[in-house]
């Protein structure tokens, strides 16, 4: 009589727990969509790279069919020129030369080539764009607290392929840069020789994060199921404990 009254007591915890929890399939999983933040950021791989020591700092980057420069002073507002080249050295470089004016927030690039370790003669066909704002390709490499408004900041670009007397820019191999700057002003376009200058390799076959924010959804995998075994092994125990 007890063994018959503890099997009834099983048959009705068994439907008193269906009744709360439902028929939920064995094994049941939801998965939440993944979906970025209004204010977030989604993770790209970017093509650019960075160069800096205590007098130069240069940010190079892939963008379409163009290489994107941006250059700048470490600590300082940019007071002379800066100068950057594609090459191992003075010799047969092709060379950036890049100042403000007393006048403008605009600056000046010119687009040279070296034939020795004088003065870089300017191109005849000037394959280079003054940019005002930091491309994407460059916008996690550049402090946002600089900008060429302010003069802290000078960016451009030019094709990567080898145009006129321009070297071409290699997205696959490593390639060689040079640098030189002078901290005095500019005075009518007149470049005065380098106070600080080096050389320095840069991949631009490597990527480079950009981060950000995003919301992303939890997993949830059989919530309900387990509750309800859980609850079921409860009752069990107990009835158990009567029967025996």
């Amino acid at each position: 009589m007890k063994f018959s009254t503890s099997v009834a007591t099983i048959l009705l915890a068994v439907a008193f727990v269906n009744a709360q929890y439902g028929d939920v399939p064995a094994a049941a999983t939801t998965t939440a969509a993944t979906a970025a933040s209004s204010t977030g950021t989604t993770t790209t791989a970017l093509n650019a790279n960075i160069y800096k020591n205590d007098h130069f700092v240069a940010a190079v980057g892939v963008d379409g069919t163009d290489a994107v420069f941006a250059v700048w002073y470490p600590n300082s507002t940019i007071t002379g020129w800066i100068g950057i080249g594609i090459g191992k050295g003075m010799s047969d470089a092709d060379i950036y030369l890049s100042w403000f004016t007393n006048t403008s927030t605009t600056p000046k690039v010119t687009d040279r080539t070296a034939t020795n370790h004088s003065l870089p003669l300017i191109d005849t066909v000037q394959t280079v764009t003054v940019l005002d704002t930091v491309p994407t390709v460059l916008s996690s490499l550049v402090p946002t607290k600089l900008s060429v408004a302010a003069k802290s900041l000078i960016i451009f670009k030019r094709p990567l392929a080898a145009t006129g007397a321009d070297k071409a820019i290699s997205v696959t191999d490593v390639n060689n840069f040079i640098w030189a700057v002078n901290t005095v002003p500019v005075v009518n376009a007149t470049i005065k020789k380098h106070e600080y200058k080096g050389t320095f390799t840069l991949s631009l076959s490597q990527s480079t994060t950009a981060t950000g924010s995003s919301t992303t959804g939890t997993s949830k995998t059989g919530g309900a199921d387990k509750s309800r075994a859980s609850l079921l092994i409860v009752f069990v125990a107990m009835i158990a404990s009567l029967m025996f």
